[in-house]
């Protein structure tokens, strides 16, 4: 009998090609945040519907990103967020509609934020994919949003999200995204 000319797979071989084959990253992001050393600089008033660098089936509300669990801020009638400086470490934030202030909220660094490397950072948001039937992917899922200023001094934010598990209980599987998202400084 004749040795087999075709070349072996070993197994490690094989668990590499797998988990190469599911990471998946993308990007929509343009240019970076403006170097801030304090919050001063995102006193303001913004715009609450932001601008995406790429077409989105639903738009980015400044409002849901600030108050994302409130089911009672009808998120659609904010039209402005006016940002207040009232300290080193807290800001006030004010979601104004066409008839008057809709939601005030005081965010301190260090309970709602973290501020880092001229960014303000929301804290991350953690969960576990794979828990609803038909869902193919079992894992840990996280959602960062960081706020800031572009480089014209316009309101920036980028959201970021991934998710790593094993599809199928069989494919090991990283996917992520990072969106950047404009925000309009009115004042």
């Amino acid at each position: 009998m004749l040795p087999s000319t075709r070349p072996r797979l070993t197994p490690s071989l094989l668990l590499l090609a797998l988990g190469l084959a599911g990471c998946v990253e993308t990007s929509a992001t343009r240019e970076d945040f403006a170097p801030l050393t304090s919050l001063a600089p995102l006193a303001g008033v913004y715009g609450n519907r932001g601008e995406a660098p790429a077409p989105r089936p639903a738009p980015v509300l400044l409002s849901r990103l600030l108050w994302p669990e409130d089911a009672h801020l009808p998120h659609e009638l904010v039209e402005t967020i006016a940002v207040e400086v009232l300290g080193a470490r807290t800001l006030r934030v004010t979601a104004q509609g066409r008839d008057g202030v809709r939601k005030v909220g005081e965010y301190a660094s260090g309970r709602d934020f973290r501020w880092e490397g001229g960014r303000l950072w929301l804290h991350p948001r953690l969960g576990v994919a794979g828990l609803r039937s038909g869902e193919p992917m079992l894992g840990t899922t996280t959602e960062g949003v960081a706020l800031g200023l572009d480089r014209e001094g316009h309101g920036k934010v980028r959201q970021t999200a991934s998710a790593t598990g094993m599809a199928f209980l069989v494919v090991p599987l990283h996917v992520g995204a990072t969106t950047d998202v404009r925000f309009a400084k009115l004042r």
